[in-house]
């Protein structure tokens, strides 16, 4: 319906996003006596779509990796259990880089944060040193 309307050149990129993410979800959800059945009709229908997918623009260079990858490994894969734990190894190591990453970040901060307090701690600055003098000079006003 997509194709008759010439809609889907325009849309194709999230039509394919949305195709992926959404085989890999909802064969997640399928209950475990039926992903045998459902991993079957998923892998006929992307080898449908292989010429379509193996020389389009759109897909090769727009689409995410991560979709690339659902529709990849699914294909290859010989089993449901090989295509999902091939998914979860992909998505756990992403993960992981992302942490990686967060405590990059967390120990630039600290760095600097410790940069800064020792700079404050030995400065002779009258602007720094204002804070430790405060309590003297209150109690010489008493």
């Amino acid at each position: 319906m997509l194709k008759e309307n010439s809609v889907y050149n325009i849309f194709k990129r999230e039509f394919i996003e949305k195709k992926m993410r959404s085989a890999h979800s909802r064969f997640e959800a399928v209950r475990e006596e039926d992903k045998k059945e459902f991993y079957k009709l998923l892998k006929d229908d992307f080898q449908k779509h292989i010429d379509e997918y193996e020389h389009d623009d759109v897909f090769i260079n727009e689409v995410s990796f991560r979709s690339k990858l659902i529709f990849n490994t699914l294909l290859e894969s010989r089993s449901y259990k090989e295509f999902l734990y091939a998914v979860k190894i992909y998505d756990s190591k992403k993960r992981i880089s992302y942490f990686e990453k967060e405590n990059s970040n967390r120990d630039k901060e600290i760095d600097y944060l410790r940069k800064s307090n020792n700079e404050i701690l030995n400065s002779k600055g009258w602007r720094y040193t204002r804070i430790f003098r405060m309590p003297r000079i209150w109690l010489k006003s008493r």
